[in-house]
């Protein structure tokens, strides 16, 4: 079990670090919002999925809020602002 919680720990590092580069991009570039707002919910997505498998409730968790949040913002029902961006 000690290496698919170290396969999960590695995925999630990466999606983390998909997630920030994707975030950096929307600040400077926020033209270019749908398609790295989709970026970024398709990781939150990934990670929920991984961390509910593997027991890391409070992430999942979390992260299911954000993605909320963040279908809310695809969806064109909200506005990505800088409080969003910043919690995430």
């Amino acid at each position: 079990m000690s290496n698919l919680r170290d396969i999960y720990l590695e995925e999630a590092e990466d999606l983390f670090k998909k997630m920030e580069e994707s975030l950096l991009l929307l600040e400077k570039s926020p033209d270019d919002s749908e398609v790295l707002v989709a970026d970024v919910f398709r990781s939150m997505h990934t990670l929920k999925g991984s961390s509910g498998m593997f027991g890391s409730v409070n992430v999942a968790d979390f992260v299911h809020n954000l993605e909320t949040v963040y279908d809310q913002v695809r969806s064109g029902k909200a506005r990505l602002t800088r409080e969003i961006i910043d919690c995430t």
